[in-house]
C-alpha cells in the first residue's frame, strides 16, 4: 500500500491540528479580590505581646460575626484550586486557607 506524501502531510496535520484543539487547556487561576478578607484582618487582628513576645490577637468571634465573614468564607470555598500550576501552589493555598 503507498500513500502519497501529500496525503500522509495532510493526515498528519490534521491529527495534530485535531490533537491541539482537543488538548485540556491550561488556565491560570485568577487570583480573587481579596480585600473584603484584608479590611476584616486590618480591623480584627491587632498586634500585641505577652510576657515580651510579640504576637497578634484576633478577635474570632467579631469576625464570626461580620457582615463580610460569609462572602470570605464562600470566596476561598469557590476558588479553582485544580487550576493551581502545581502541588506547592496547592500547599500554600490549602495552609493560608486554614490561617
Amino acid at each position: 500500500m503507498h500513500i502519497s506524501t501529500n496525503r500522509l502531510s495532510f493526515l498528519f496535520f490534521g491529527l495534530l491540528t485535531a490533537s491541539l484543539i482537543l488538548a485540556p487547556q491550561r488556565s491560570e487561576a485568577r487570583e480573587p479580590d481579596w480585600s473584603a478578607y484584608n479590611a476584616i484582618l486590618q480591623q480584627y487582628v491587632q498586634p500585641g505581646n505577652v510576657g515580651g513576645t510579640p504576637l497578634n490577637f484576633v478577635h474570632y468571634a467579631r469576625i464570626k460575626s461580620d457582615a463580610r465573614w460569609p462572602g470570605v468564607v464562600n470566596q476561598v470555598a469557590q476558588f479553582p484550586v485544580a487550576q493551581l500550576a502545581d502541588r506547592n501552589e496547592r500547599l500554600a493555598f490549602y495552609i493560608n486557607a486554614y490561617n
